[in-house]
């Protein structure tokens, strides 16, 4: 009983009060038979709310990590109470699919399997969807009247099977979805180390596709942020830049209409592992000329006392109606820190990791077999981060049995009587960034010009487009084609990047006209386009981005020299 006493005594919170969204009351852990339900072996608890037997009464899902050496699985604690007032026992089973199989995902660090619903193929069913820590694949479980189907990977624009490709793009992609542009389309949204990000899903109502990763924007035109600065933050932040885009490197969103009003908005957690990070934060999605931008974060809750709001860290939230009174309640996991074969632990609970030093969840040493402690033991005399590593800052022996634990805790919900008024959009700032623009007009039947941004942030995603305009009659090569022997030169486009710099993706290139046995561009508005990734750490200072532009042109009686360019791009780095 003391042990559930200690996993259960917050602090006074306060909420933040919103119109429009529930008010929240003070969380209880969710408990089996003898125990809490949990996500075992790493913590990293992810909970959703379904009914998995059909009874009527949601049952309690809860997405683990590395469940095994090789998947991440999900648990299924079936409701054994009433759908006003669930109930659960220890005992729990692993989702399968239609075959029979777990329903898993291969995951090696840092995020488990994190149960997302919704029908992305408009065929009346809800589907089971995750995201994955790299190389950022989103498996979709396709619901059906039988059940989930085995998952497939999204198509996603960008996504290649080198195994460290763009690794910031692409790690830590936990994903959730939403229309966010009002096409009628889901929308992929993700966070990770290059910030919260949507992917416009680009494909149909019955066949998904998704572009490229765009950062989510607030209404003064920023990425969105999950931190909260003090003055002395801020201050190294306007010497150096921010540690990521949106404050933490494992930002995790879940889209709803949290204060409904009928834009979608974010509910967003993150390590929980610095002080300067809340549990949760709301962001107030604003419908801005039919896309949404949103409103500077607020952190749903505190502490009244100023200390840590919530135990443990890597929080995962799930949104729905846990008793089945019609007013939104609030899920949350915890990675909470156990010590000696389970046992909770007040101190490291409630205590930052950035201040105790010890690993984060997945990262456990508890891991180590008991065989191989002493050897441990030996080798953490001589080295000082080893030492850390194992024994956190405190440099404690016993931090040597840390095992993180999963456990769930649900806010109930009361209806708000205040409702949300729409959002003023008179502050929304236009994203109207300045531009490079270099023409090349020396040949006498081919002009074109290179533009790209005049300054990017670190981690931002951005296009040099090439835009080639050729007088009637004549035409250049497209590089989808032979040249029929003649020796002519296709069209090409090449960069040559700073260091850290890479292109994501292939060359877009405009449809071409086939030309006999050749495939050529001919008229005006001939575009070609690159995607570039600055990267995630970037100094002050101007990068120079080379682009080299070869074609030769021609018209059905004669050819003109091979033309060959180099354009040099002069981007300032701005700091985030």
């Amino acid at each position: 009983m003391q042990i559930l006493q200690a996993q259960e005594k917050f602090p006074e919170l306060i909420f933040a009060d919103i119109p429009g969204v529930s008010k929240l009351h003070m969380p209880f852990l969710v408990k089996g038979s003898t125990r809490p339900v949990m996500a075992e072996r790493h913590g990293l608890a992810a909970p959703a709310l379904w009914d998995w037997d059909g009874d009527g009464k949601k049952d309690l899902l809860i997405g683990e990590f590395e469940t095994s050496d090789t998947a991440s699985t999900v648990r299924v604690y079936r409701n054994v109470g009433t759908a006003e007032k669930p109930q659960f026992t220890d005992k729990f089973e692993y989702a399968k699919d239609t075959k029979g199989t777990n329903i898993a995902v291969p995951q090696w660090c840092c995020i488990g399997f994190t149960p997302q619903f919704v029908d992305l193929d408009n065929d009346g069913f809800k589907d089971l969807i995750t995201g994955q820590y790299h190389p950022g694949e989103i498996t979709w479980f396709r619901g059906s009247k039988q059940g989930f189907l085995p998952g497939i990977h999204l198509e996603q624009a960008g996504m290649t099977k080198e195994e460290n490709s763009n690794f910031s793009y692409w790690s830590y992609s936990s994903a959730s979805f939403g229309d966010l542009n009002g096409d009628g389309l889901q929308d992929l949204i993700v966070g990770g180390s290059n910030g919260l990000r949507v992917s416009w899903n680009i494909g149909t109502r019955t066949a998904p596709k998704f572009g490229y990763r765009q950062w989510l924007l607030d209404i003064y035109g920023d990425p969105l942020d999950v931190a909260q600065y003090t003055k002395e933050d801020s201050a190294l932040i306007q010497k150096y830049g921010k540690r990521d885009p949106s404050g933490d490197s494992k930002t995790s969103p879940f889209v709803t209409d949290w204060d409904h009003d009928g834009v979608l908005d974010l509910l967003v957690t993150n390590s929980y592992h610095y002080t300067n990070l809340p549990a949760v934060t709301f962001f107030r999605g604003v419908k801005v000329h039919g896309n949404t931008r949103f409103e500077r974060g607020v952190p749903l809750f505190k502490a009244k006392d100023g200390s840590k709001a919530f135990p443990g860290s890597g929080p995962r939230i799930f949104a729905g109606d846990w008793n089945n009174d019609g007013i939104d309640d609030l899920l949350i996991g915890a990675s909470v820190p156990t010590l000696n074969n389970g046992i909770f632990n007040e101190h490291l609970a409630w205590t930052y990791e950035e201040i105790t030093g010890i690993e984060a969840a997945g990262k456990d040493p508890g891991r180590v077999a008991e065989k191989d402690r002493a050897k441990i033991l030996e080798q953490i005399k001589k080295d000082s981060l080893l030492r850390e590593h194992y024994l956190g800052k405190e440099g404690r022996l016993e931090y040597l049995s840390l095992r993180h634990q999963g456990y769930v805790y649900v806010f109930l919900g009361q209806k708000n009587t205040k409702k949300a008024v729409p959002a003023d959009t008179s502050e929304v700032i236009a994203v109207q960034p300045q531009m490079l623009n270099i023409t090349k007009d020396d040949n006498p039947v081919v002009q074109y010009n290179v533009t790209a941004p005049a300054a990017v942030r670190a981690s931002q995603l951005f296009d040099v487009t090439i835009h080639f305009n050729i007088e009637e009659g004549w035409h250049i090569y497209a590089p989808t084609s032979i040249d029929n022997g003649q020796g002519m030169i296709v069209t090409s486009v090449t960069f040559e990047l700073p260091r850290l710099w890479h292109t994501m993706g292939p060359l877009e290139l405009p449809k071409s006209t086939v030309k006999g046995l050749t495939e050529v561009y001919k008229g005006k508005d001939i575009i070609i386009n690159q995607k570039i990734l600055a990267p995630i750490f970037l100094k002050r200072g101007v990068y120079k981005v080379k682009c080299k532009v070869a074609f030769q042109t021609c018209n059905d009686d004669r050819c003109l020299p091979p033309q060959e360019d180099t354009i040099e791009l002069n981007i300032n780095a701005k700091l985030n």
